[in-house]
C-alpha cells in the first residue's frame, strides 16, 4: 500500500484542486517530486472541503499514510448502490454500504464477496434512525471471499500470500451512541462491532462500522483478508448529502 500512499496522497489531491487539469507543470512535478520522498498525510482545510466538487473519503492502512479517494461513479444494484472509489494511482475499492466488496491494483486485491445480502449491516442501517430495533436484525454472517495477489506489485510478498478463497464467519454487536470528528465536524453515530475469523488460517479480526442518524456508515475499520492491514475509511464530503 505504499504506492497507494505516495501516488494517491499528492496526484489525485493536486488534480482536484487545479480542477482537472491534467498537464504537469514545473511547480507540481516538484511537489510531486517530494511527496515520493516524503509521503505526507493529506488533510484539507475546511475550505477545500467546501470548494471541493466531488464526494471524497479519506483512506488509512494501517500504520500508513492518509489519502484522499473520490467517488468515480455509482452503479445502482437493485435497492443497493454500489460505489466505486478511485485514487490518483488508479487504484480503486468498491463498496456497498462502506463496506469493501472488492478491491483493483494493491498488492493482495479482494475480488468478490458471496452472500452479500445476508450482510447484517445492511439490516442495522435501515434500523438505526426507525422506531424498529436492532434486535430483529441477524447478528451472524458467513460468506466467502475471493483474494488476488498482484504478482508484478511492488508490495507483494510471496512468503504472505493468501489462500485463494477463504470463508469467513463473523458475529455483530450494535455498541451503542458515540460522538466521531469527522472532517465536517462532530457527529452523532452509532457504532457496529464486527468480530469474526478467517478459517483457513484462523485469523481472528475485528472491524467497525459508525452509522449516521440517516442511515449511512460516515467511518469505517475493516480488514479484508488475512494477513493484510486493515483499511479505514473517513468520510470527507458527500455532495448532496452533507451540502
Amino acid at each position: 500500500m505504499k504506492r497507494l500512499a505516495s501516488l494517491a496522497s499528492f496526484a489525485l489531491f493536486a488534480s482536484l484542486l487545479l480542477s482537472g487539469c491534467s498537464a504537469l507543470t514545473a511547480d507540481i512535478k516538484k511537489i510531486w517530486d517530494v511527496s515520493r520522498q516524503k509521503p505526507q498525510d493529506v488533510v484539507l482545510t475546511a475550505e477545500q472541503i467546501a470548494e471541493l466538487p466531488y464526494t471524497a473519503i479519506y483512506a488509512r492502512v494501517d500504520g500508513g499514510t492518509q489519502v484522499l479517494i473520490v467517488l468515480g461513479f455509482v452503479n445502482q444494484t437493485s435497492a443497493v448502490e454500489r460505489l466505486t472509489w478511485v485514487t490518483g494511482g488508479r487504484e480503486t475499492l468498491v463498496t456497498e454500504h462502506n463496506r469493501i466488496i472488492s478491491t483493483a491494483g494493491l498488492a493482495v486485491d479482494l475480488a468478490g464477496v458471496s452472500n452479500l445480502t445476508a450482510d447484517p449491516l445492511r439490516c442495522i442501517l435501515t434500523t438505526v434512525n426507525a422506531s424498529a430495533t436492532n434486535a430483529n436484525c441477524p447478528t451472524k454472517w458467513t460468506r466467502q471471499i475471493d483474494i488476488q495477489p498482484t504478482y508484478s506489485h511492488p508490495n507483494y510478498k510471496k512468503s504472505s500470500e493468501p489462500r485463494s478463497t477463504d470463508t469467513v464467519v463473523s458475529r455483530f454487536t450494535v455498541i451503542g451512541p458515540e460522538t466521531v470528528a469527522l472532517p465536517s465536524g462532530l457527529t452523532q453515530v452509532t457504532r457496529v462491532q464486527e468480530q469474526g475469523q478467517f478459517m483457513f488460517t484462523g485469523q481472528a479480526f475485528t472491524n467497525e462500522f459508525w452509522l449516521a442518524a440517516d442511515g449511512h456508515v460516515v467511518k469505517s475499520r475493516q480488514q479484508l483478508t488475512a494477513n493484510t492491514k486493515p483499511i479505514e475509511l473517513t468520510q470527507v464530503k458527500w455532495v448532496g448529502r452533507n451540502d
